[in-house]
């Protein structure tokens, strides 16, 4: 019961990484270990989660630079595998004489490991059992009882990406209603997936999970914006990410791009992204429907019609040529927009129409 229960927390934890600590206890204590650890890639702060039991310990290992985990070079297990333990790759004798396990485990009262990789290719999952000293090592007879639980260990970390995955979609597709396309990206700030609205070739491409600018003056801005938005620091340790405009080789208006850093994502450790970024496309922004801007407004078809033009990036000028009426015939009618919907600047009007753009249902 104790195992089941912990495949539980493990589930649960996964999509509420703040469960991480007390989940991993729990796994930790069914498996006939002392603490864990699971780690996202490479071992850094931001990719391990630890069980509760060895918190001070990874805390201690990150912060005052102690000797390098030989396991990290040396121990690379894959799905194909089963839990390995220290002897698998080490000789008594290297563990001897290793700093890691003698200057740093040893006076902390823990010295043994069994780790398996739960998913793996380029962002494998590897789960990291530890035993205090005393406990002595991981026989070959636990190791095959610890290979009997990998298949709901699996199951469980790859219907936690799906549901992740499934999740980040669905923002992306929320906000697709809303007028703005995105796409997302990973940890290593690649794109993991582009929403299913969103055009690529004129201001922006993808070549080989990268983002490029079409232009190279503006590669820079769009570096530093996926820089910061896929970074493993918490939000409030990062810069604010900037607004940047991407220029468009056909001669539109630049394609203007924002970043969401995700945080529950990037600390879940299994989702297959941590941000989304917005990008709006200025020749394409949503208008409300001219019958809700009469509705709402008392406007007449062409005050509705001056209005709408306005909202889609003309000047007061060329919406006065499309309408075939004079500049000052339509300035004229900009005063009466104006005081039909209580603003007072062309600006001001424009953010309104898009509020209520927003507002409307997708048609």
């Amino acid at each position: 019961m104790a195992y089941e229960n912990a495949i539980d927390r493990f589930f649960s934890a996964a999509l509420n990484p703040d469960d991480w600590p007390s989940a991993l206890d729990d796994i930790a204590s069914a498996l006939g270990a002392d603490g864990a650890t699971l780690v996202f890639g490479a071992s850094t702060r931001p990719t391990v989660a630890e069980s509760l039991s060895i918190q001070p310990i990874v805390a201690e290992y990150f912060a005052r630079g102690a000797p390098i985990d030989p396991r990290e070079g040396r121990v690379r297990p894959t799905t194909a595998e089963g839990f390995q333990n220290d002897f698998r790759h080490f000789s008594a004798d290297e563990i001897a004489h290793s700093p890691f396990y003698q200057e740093f485990l040893r006076p902390v009262g823990f010295g043994w490991h069994a780790a398996a990789c739960l998913a793996d290719g380029s962002d494998e999952v590897v789960l990291s059992l530890k035993r205090r000293a005393r406990t002595g090592p991981f026989e070959q007879h636990e190791i095959e009882a610890l290979d009997r639980t990998l298949p709901h260990l699996r199951w469980a970390t790859a219907a936690a990406r799906h549901a992740w995955g499934l999740a980040l979609h669905d923002q992306v597709a929320t906000l697709e209603r809303l007028g703005h396309r995105g796409l997302l990206i990973d940890r290593h700030g690649r794109v993991a997936n582009v929403g299913a609205d969103l055009a690529l070739g004129d201001g922006l491409t993808v070549k080989a999970g990268v983002l490029c600018a079409s232009f190279p003056a503006d590669q820079k801005s769009l570096d530093l914006l996926v820089a910061v938005a896929s970074a493993p620091d918490a939000p409030s340790q990062l810069p604010p990410p900037p607004a940047i405009a991407l220029h468009r080789p056909s001669g539109k208006r630049p394609l203007v791009l924002r970043a969401m850093p995700l945080d529950g994502a990037r600390r879940s450790l299994l989702a297959p992204a941590v941000a989304i970024l917005l990008v709006t496309d200025l020749e394409a922004m949503r208008q409300p429907a001219q019958e809700t801007l009469r509705a709402a407004f008392g406007l007449t078809p062409k005050e509705a019609e001056l209005a709408l033009r306005l909202a889609a990036g003309d000047t007061v000028e060329q919406a006065a040529e499309a309408l075939s009426i004079t500049v000052a015939h339509a300035r004229q009618r900009l005063k009466i927009l104006f005081d039909k919907s209580d603003t007072h600047r062309q600006s001001e009007l424009i953010a309104l129409l898009q509020r209520i753009a927003e507002a409307e249902p997708p048609r």
